[in-house]
This record gives structure tokens, sequence and C-alpha cells, in this order.
């Protein structure tokens, strides 16, 4: 079970699926949602991210903020259906890679570790990585594994805050021309491991700070 505590745990996604199926599974109904989790659905994209999420973060005093969603592999080492914790966050502004690396504990970390969980660099991207051409131009980057278009902002905007934020990914995809459909037709059983998954993270944060 998942330890109840009085902390307030922020739980985003991108797409309405992602929230959906943690909602189901941690058999919350509407009416008490805001006693233990919250949720916001932050819509694709960085600039969506920079949008909206500060004013919820300011709404509400958060003690961690949880990012979960899907991903697409850049490294060759990366494969579908993996999961990824990142602890080091990128995107490319202007020309110009910019980094996070929140100051992760080792707890934490070996917690990933012994859930066997893929981690390093998740690259955020203002646009979709949905060919060749921009997956090599990634693929020069040796710390850069995987992609998506939110992580980075969330917890850009988590540390200027001071607030704890983990990120969570499945990979779906790779990132390339076929990566629409991979995504479409590897969904479902994604969200299922993703799921599971973000139960064990809850339990593990919530248990930490008991």
């Amino acid at each position: 079970m998942i330890s109840s505590t009085s902390q307030r745990i922020l739980i985003t996604a991108a797409l309405p699926v992602e929230l959906h199926s943690i909602q189901e599974a941690l058999k919350i109904s509407a009416n008490n949602i805001a006693d233990r989790f919250s949720f916001f659905l932050t819509g694709v994209g960085l600039t969506n991210i920079y949008k909206h999420l500060p004013a919820q973060l300011s709404s509400v005093r958060y003690d961690s903020v949880i990012n979960l969603g899907t991903a697409g592999a850049i490294s060759p080492m990366v494969k579908i259906f993996d999961l990824y914790a990142p602890f080091n966050f990128y995107a490319i502004e202007d020309g110009t890679l910019q980094q996070v690396t929140p100051p992760y504990s080792p707890t934490y970390l070996n917690f990933i570790a012994k859930m066997n969980w893929r981690s390093g660099g998740i690259l955020s991207s203002f646009t979709p990585v949905d060919s060749q051409i921009d997956k090599n131009r990634l693929a020069v980057l040796p710390q850069i594994e995987i992609v998506d278009m939110e992580c980075f902002a969330i917890t850009q905007i988590c540390q200027t805050q001071a607030i704890p934020c983990y990120c969570l990914k499945v990979v779906t995809d790779h990132a390339s021309e076929e990566a629409e459909s991979e995504f479409l037709g590897n969904l479902d059983h994604a969200m299922s491991i993703l799921t599971a998954a973000a139960i064990e993270l809850l339990r593990f944060l919530t248990k930490e700070r008991d």
C-alpha cells in the first residue's frame, strides 16, 4: 500500500490517457483526490509547461512533483517499453544546450537501480523528433538517451521553486519517421508498464518522507 501522509504530491502528464491510467490505478474518486494527490494535465510541449505550470505551483504548496509520460529512444541502447528515470535534463534553446541536474538523494538513485529502470539524460524538444535527420542531430550528444517535450521545463520550474521533482518515462517509439505509428501501436501496453512503475515510485516517495 501507499503510505498515508499529509504531504501533497502533484502528478503531471501531457496527455489525458497518462493521467487517467494512474488515477484508475490509485482508485481515487473525484471526491477525495485533493486528500492525497493532485493531478495536472499540462498539455504537450515546453511552451505549455512554461505557460501553465508556474500558476499551478503557486496555488498550492506541493511537497513534490512527479511527471509521468512517454518518450522516444535516441540511444540504440534504449528499447521500446524501457522505463526511464532521468537525472539529467536538457533542452536546446537558441542553439545552446541547457542542462538541469536536480540534487537527487543517494536513496532515490539506489531505488532506481533496484527497480532496474534506465537512468541518465533526457532532452525535451520544442518540436516532435519524428525523423531520422532530427534523431541523428541529437544522437551526436552522448549524454542524451531519450527525448520528450516537457521534462526539462517541469524540472527547471520546480528547481527554481525548491520543489523536488521526479520524472518517469516509458519508451514508446524510436523517434524516427515511424514514431507516430509506433506510439499509437505501443501506447496501451506502455501505459500498463508506466502505471505499475508509477505506483512503485509513489510508494517509495511517500515512505521516504514518513
